[in-house]
């Protein structure tokens, strides 16, 4: 979960990936197309930045107005009421619940319309399921108690009554089996839970110590992040993102430490020698899960092109403060045989703890989507 541009504008979209390659949370980033194309492998990569406490207060001061006024929530009017003390965290925990298990689209209902539309058919916290089955993917996630802030004062905890956003922790686990061997990658994500007060009218707009509302809205799941640890955010952060998927150096340079680089070989191998050849596989003889159904020639002759600063939006990620590389991601690539999911890794060289040192990602598995 690395940094996103930061200074958000009414109306613009505040559910960015803080990190380099931009998508839904908080920050500011393009919505995501209702449908994928491959335009999407070529959207430059943004520029990574450092958050800071004035970042957190810039940034926040933004996400209620702008995602929550879209929420379908027209309260405005009735008696002024604020949901009783708990509501965020049962919010939360319904929404961990529903989001980690299959076939169960329960989260949708506690989702903002940006989170719902981001995310397009699959819950934000799981994996494809032809990937979750071909790898074999159990998960668990605890939802932790949230913390509660004035949008336009962050760096300031108040009581619920009185906060318009809440941050709640959320600690991951997913445990896959490849090749006959177990593997977890386990990592603290920020869940942003938001909701709109009302000042006699129709307009949502964020909460204000100095004026009391008419109506104040239901909390919703508004975006996740990487868990920033600065001035604005005591206390989160402090987890490190963690695997027990271990590798050893071997070719291709910087090729597999970066999403950008992972891709951008690929891409290079298939147009030059029509294969998809990498130095990023999982394991060391070239090998990685490949479905059944997946046509590695129609793939390899329709691979889009990609370089190390233009790469495929992914379609599910574990945010990491490392310069905007995930833990876990997955990135469609179109082809006319329908979409094939490219899933990438965090692998360590040294210790089963990812550092800036022994980062590397690894090519777990490419499978062909199953629409449900």
């Amino acid at each position: 979960m690395a940094t996103p541009p930061i200074h958000p504008e009414p109306g613009a979209d505040p559910g960015a990936d803080p990190g380099a390659e931009p998508e839904a949370a908080p920050g500011s980033a393009p919505a995501r197309e209702p449908a994928r194309t491959q335009a999407r492998g070529r959207r430059p990569q943004t520029t990574s930045r450092k958050w800071n406490a004035g970042t957190w207060a810039v940034l926040a001061a933004g996400v209620v107005l702008v995602l929550l006024a879209g929420a379908g929530i027209v309260v405005a009017g009735a008696e002024a009421r604020a949901h009783g003390t708990g509501d965020a965290a049962k919010v939360a925990e319904k929404f961990v619940a529903s989001a980690t298990t299959a076939e169960d689209d329960a989260w949708r209902d506690l989702s903002s319309n940006r989170m719902r539309n981001s995310t397009l058919d699959r819950s934000p916290l799981r994996l494809d399921e032809a990937t979750m089955q071909a790898l074999d993917v159990t998960m668990s996630a605890r939802a932790g108690e949230p913390r509660f802030v004035r949008s336009a004062q962050v760096d300031e905890t108040v009581d619920e009554q009185q906060a318009d956003t809440a941050f709640v922790m959320i600690d991951l686990k997913y445990s896959y089996t490849t090749f006959g061997s177990d593997f977890t990658f386990a990592i603290p994500q920020q869940l942003w839970l938001t909701r709109p007060f009302y000042y006699g009218n129709d307009t949502p707009d964020r909460a204000d110590a100095d004026r009391t509302p008419t109506a104040i809205g239901p909390w919703r799941a508004t975006a996740l992040s990487s868990p920033q640890a600065s001035g604005a955010n005591p206390g989160m952060g402090q987890t490190p993102a963690k695997t027990t998927l271990k590798t050893t150096e071997r070719g291709g340079g910087t090729t597999c430490s970066s999403v950008g680089g992972v891709f951008a070989q690929l891409s290079n191998a298939a147009r030059t020698n029509g294969e998809l050849k990498s130095d990023c596989w999982l394991r060391e003889d070239g090998s990685s899960v490949i479905g059944d159904d997946v046509n590695l020639e129609l793939l390899a002759k329709e691979f889009p092109l990609f370089d190390a600063s233009h790469v495929p939006e992914s379609s599910f990620k574990l945010r990491t403060p490392l310069e905007g590389n995930p833990l876990l991601a997955q990135y469609p690539i179109s082809t006319s045989d329908g979409d094939y999911i490219v899933t990438l890794g965090a692998a360590s060289v040294g210790g089963a703890m990812i550092t800036f040192d022994d980062y590397h990602l690894r090519i777990l598995g490419i499978q062909k989507e199953v629409a449900r």
